[in-house]
C-alpha cells in the first residue's frame, strides 16, 4: 500500500498531502522496526518499539476516519482532513501520555527458581535404614 500509494496523482496534480502521510507512515514503521531488529538500546527497544507502532497505528485510524468522513455530503476536503486528526490523534495522543509510563515499564527478566536440597535426619519409610535421610525441598524465588 506505501507503494502504491506514490502512483496517485490525480487529487493535487503531483505530490500532496496523501503522499506526505505515506512518508511519515513509512517512516514510523522502519523506526518500531529497527529496534526489534537490532535490539538496541538495550534497556529500551521495546519502548521505543512500541511507541512507534503505536503512532504507525493513530496513523492508520486517521487514514480511516477520513475515508468515512470523506463520504458525508457538504464536506470540504480540509475540513475531513481536520476532522480526521482532531478525531483521532488527539485523544490517541492523550491516551498514550496518560497511559505510557505503565506501558513503558519494563520488567526485568524473570530468574530460574532455584531448588535448595537439605538433608534432614528422619525415616524415609519402609526399606530406608536405621538412617534414612529425607530431603526437604526449600524455594527461594529471586528478586
Amino acid at each position: 500500500m506505501l507503494v502504491t500509494c506514490f502512483g496517485i496523482y490525480r487529487q493535487f496534480q503531483g505530490f500532496g498531502i496523501f503522499h506526505v502521510a505515506a512518508l511519515l507512515s513509512f517512516l514510523t514503521l522502519v523506526a518500531g522496526m529497527v529496534p526489534v531488529l537490532r535490539r538496541q538500546p538495550a534497556r529500551s527497544w521495546q519502548q521505543l518499539h512500541f511507541s512507534f507502532m503505536y503512532a504507525s497505528v493513530l496513523e492508520l485510524y486517521v487514514a480511516l476516519a477520513a475515508e468515512m468522513l470523506v463520504r458525508v455530503p457538504g464536506l470540504a476536503f480540509w475540513e475531513v482532513v481536520g476532522l480526521s486528526v482532531a478525531t483521532v490523534v488527539l485523544p490517541g495522543a492523550a491516551l498514550f501520555w496518560r497511559f505510557r509510563p505503565g506501558w513503558h515499564r519494563v520488567e526485568a527478566p524473570r530468574e530460574p527458581q532455584v531448588a535448595r536440597i537439605a538433608p534432614s535426619r528422619g525415616s524415609v519409610g519402609p526399606g530406608a535404614g536405621k538412617q534414612g535421610t529425607v530431603c526437604q525441598a526449600e524455594r527461594y524465588v529471586l528478586p
